[in-house]
């Protein structure tokens, strides 16, 4: 029988007494399509591995008992989820009649979120219409002032005002236009500071001009003001990574090891944000974790690793760090050239499939080969564990998946 989300909902506490349970159990005495979700550090466990827990309860008798035995322990109080660890079939109706509950108290609560949202409309309202009569008031006193105005002042303070119109129309559109330009520069130097920077990692050697191209001639600077805040802002940019090169260490073995700052959380995205101000020569991502956290079909599929690979590309843009994404190949929903060994996507992202071994063990040979300012990407805890080496750094995939979509 399909679990629908509703019933997820109604047997919340069913699941994370299951949840519980497992985690207190040896790796073999977790049923062995349970094993991924009691390796999951999830503070909340996704709706797939929810409807799986509630599935093998129908189906495995023994270990219902066992999760009916630690419910009675704990003495929790939901008469729906008693019913269903107790006897599943005859809990439909039961079920059935909490999911209506639920249902009727979202409908009460929208409808109370609707009567808050016609109140402040309501007042929203009065204000614009007391707004309304004070403009009102006002341009029927400009209209009879101009009225008792002589007929050349009138017209000569008509002209004037449809010049400073036309006047601040032009000033608008030259600003629009300057705020594009802007926006279009900072865009450009955002990519070229990424490239300069990954240029001065790989060869810390300040550049020289080419003799035959080297000029004189010094660019002028833009006499409007907007522009020239945006030219000055394009200097200092392009000259960032030449000044950083000369003020760099001999070597990245002489730098600060990463870390992330106190107070942060590595399940935040202001972890991985921080991790990127430091420059770390290599990133290597758990797939499909990541396609666990957005998944909205089969973790294997085409579709999954394509919106996993387009995060990593994003990733790899702006760390100028090598970003490897390892997926298992077992079980890979595949089409033509999708699934090999190795190589290297469109946005410069490293797209690895573990043909032999697990994903995990690929990214500890990985990183085992490679730990200097290394970062790892993961939920799962025993792959985290085993990337204690030093000069690698581990955050969470949640923290990957906030970061992604800011």
């Amino acid at each position: 029988m399909d679990v629908s989300t509703q019933e997820v909902r109604v047997l919340s506490k069913v699941v994370e007494v299951s949840r519980r349970e497992l985690s207190d159990r040896d790796n073999d005495d977790v049923p062995a399509k349970m094993r991924s979700i009691a390796k999951s550090t999830a503070r909340v466990l996704p709706a797939p591995f929810a409807r799986s827990v509630l599935s093998e309860l129908r189906r495995n008798e023994s270990f219902r008992a066992s999760v009916l035995t630690r419910w009675t322990a704990e003495q929790l109080d939901d008469p729906v989820g008693l019913a269903f660890l107790t006897d599943p079939d005859s809990s439909v109706e039961a079920v059935a009649k909490a999911e209506l509950v639920l249902d009727v108290a979202a409908l009460e609560e929208r409808a109370a979120s609707l009567v808050s949202t016609v109140a402040d409309l309501d007042v929203q309202l009065a204000e614009a219409k007391k707004r309304l009569v004070v403009e009102r008031e006002s341009h029927a006193t400009q209209t009879n002032e101009i009225a008792s105005l002589e007929s050349q002042k009138k017209r000569s303070a008509t002209k004037s005002r449809n010049k400073l119109t036309a006047a601040l129309r032009a000033a608008e559109d030259q600003i629009a236009a300057r705020n594009r330009e802007i926006g279009d520069l900072r865009r450009e130097l955002v990519d070229s500071e990424a490239r300069l920077r990954r240029r001065s990692e790989r060869g810390r050697r300040k550049p020289t001009a080419d003799p035959e191209t080297r000029t004189d001639q010094r660019p002028v600077p833009p006499t409007d003001p907007v522009a020239f805040a945006a030219w000055l802002d394009s200097v200092e940019r392009t000259q960032r990574p030449y000044r950083d090169a000369e003020r760099a260490p001999a070597s990245i073995d002489a730098r600060e090891p990463l870390a992330i700052p106190d107070g942060v959380a590595p399940d935040e995205r202001w972890a991985l944000t921080a991790l990127i101000d430091q420059n770390p020569r290599r990133i290597v991502i758990d797939g499909y974790n990541i396609a666990g956290l957005i998944s909205n079909g089969p973790l294997a599929s085409a579709a999954n690793r394509s919106s996993v690979i387009a995060k990593a590309e994003r990733l790899a843009s702006l760390s100028g760090a090598r970003v490897t994404v390892v997926f298992d190949a077992q079980g890979a929903e595949t089409r033509e050239g999708d699934v090999r060994e190795t190589y290297v996507s469109p946005g410069g992202a490293e797209i690895r499939f573990s043909l032999t071994a697990s994903a995990d063990d690929q990214i500890v040979d990985i990183i085992r080969g490679d730990a200097e300012r290394s970062v790892v990407i993961t939920n799962d805890r025993e792959l985290r564990e085993r990337c204690v080496i030093d000069g690698c750094v581990s955050v969470w995939s949640s923290a990957f998946v906030d970061w992604s979509i800011h």
